[in-house]
């Protein structure tokens, strides 16, 4: 347990004091005032913050509408959160390939691309595994169609 609070920690820390002051600069593209820039990235950092506590309210107001036996907010938090992480995920692997291929030419665009799919491929089958999995107890079809449809942003992200 204590290893694996280190580990969290170390990531935890990269991204507040690396990534996120090389990003500062990203941000400012195509803004010309400090205040447009500033709150654009103060909104991306909060809402990163505030967006799984907010879908864990909306998933227990969920549950206390219904009743005890027809509680299904294990489910429903699985669920989305399966597939909204696999949503940002996608989205995200969307941008790094058109950034890939517009700004670093169609060599590396083709390995960034090689390297996506390869990370992706057990990434979505454990996405499915555990939407059909004892806990969230999915259809396989169904299943299958919403990783389909979290799997789209990879387009939107790379039109982006």
């Amino acid at each position: 347990a204590v290893l694996a609070g280190f580990a969290a920690g170390c990531i935890l820390a990269c991204a507040v004091f690396l990534l996120m002051f090389e990003a500062t600069h990203l941000v400012a593209t195509g803004w010309k005032t400090e205040v447009d820039q500033l709150w654009r990235w103060g909104t991306m950092i909060l809402a990163g913050f505030l967006l799984p506590s907010l879908f864990d309210c909306m998933a227990g107001f969920y549950e206390e509408r219904q009743s005890p036996e027809e509680s299904k907010s294990n489910r429903v938090r699985i669920v989305c959160g399966v597939l909204i992480g696999d949503f940002f995920h996608n989205f995200c692997d969307g941008l790094f390939l058109g950034v890939a291929f517009k700004g670093c030419g169609d060599r590396l665009g083709w390995a960034v691309f090689l390297s996506t799919v390869l990370h992706e491929i057990p990434q979505e089958i454990a996405d499915y595994v555990i939407l059909t999995g004892p806990e969230a107890l999915l259809h396989p079809a169904i299943a299958l169609g919403l990783n389909f449809l979290s799997g789209i942003s990879v387009l939107i992200g790379a039109i982006i």
